[in-house]
């Protein structure tokens, strides 16, 4: 039998090399992409959650059925907004993220084991959570990896019967003409799924992120159902 000169193992051996390298390379490459997939299917369900549950109670803003009354809307508490730096006292002890938005909606829901007429608030806090907090008692979590809030609200022409033009609560004068709402989420990967920091857009402008969490914005608009 023909013995295997030396020249014949090397180069047996680099191409073994070869194919065990390229082999690593795949499996890295594989591993790569199902991280990143992983974490693209994470951020849309939580702005599938995120968008639904703020979607509804923006759609109910106003409804006062529960109350014993001929008037079974209270568009008098129906809808507020304010930027993080002007809050009012019953939210100014929850960390809402600095130049995020919060929301506050009034409606009948089910509170204490009853059903009443109650104001919610929904703002970003802690570390980026978007969380919710009726008026007189403590906030609840409602999901990680939002990190920003962003509103407009709709104001009603002379008409009332159209939006002219969209606003931040700042430059909101009645909070009984809003019609609808812009919510614009920031939403990012709990965990790094890109092998370095990225560029990304947010409310028109562009950021840097400072870390290998992915970041994407989703926005919607929302008509209030009892105007």
């Amino acid at each position: 039998m023909k013995a295997f000169t030396l020249i014949e193992l090397l180069i047996s051996l680099f191409l073994s090399a070869i194919v065990i390298l390229g082999t690593f390379k795949l499996y890295e490459s594989v591993q790569q992409t199902n991280q990143l997939m992983n974490g693209l299917i994470a951020i849309q369900e939580t702005a599938q959650f995120a968008l639904s549950t703020l979607s509804e109670v923006v759609r109910k803003a106003g409804d006062n059925s529960c109350a014993n009354l001929a008037n079974k809307i209270d568009s008098v508490h129906a809808i507020e907004g304010y930027p993080a730096n002007n809050l009012p006292n019953w939210l100014q002890e929850e960390g809402v993220r600095t130049n995020t938005d919060v929301l506050v909606v009034g409606e009948c829901a089910s509170y204490q084991g009853k059903m009443q007429f109650i104001k919610t608030a929904y703002f970003v806090a802690g570390n980026d959570s978007l969380y919710s907090k009726v008026q007189g008692s403590e906030r609840t979590e409602l999901t990680a990896g939002v990190a920003n809030l962003q509103i407009r609200y709709g104001i009603a022409d002379l008409t009332n019967q159209n939006v002219s033009d969209y606003l931040p609560a700042a430059a909101v004068t009645n909070w009984q003409t809003v019609k609808a709402v812009q919510l614009k989420l920031l939403i990012h990967s709990e965990i790094p799924v890109l092998q370095a920091p990225h560029r990304y857009w947010f409310n028109g402008d562009t950021y840097e992120s400072s870390d290998r969490q992915l970041h994407k914005e989703w926005d919607t608009y929302i008509a209030l159902r009892e105007r």
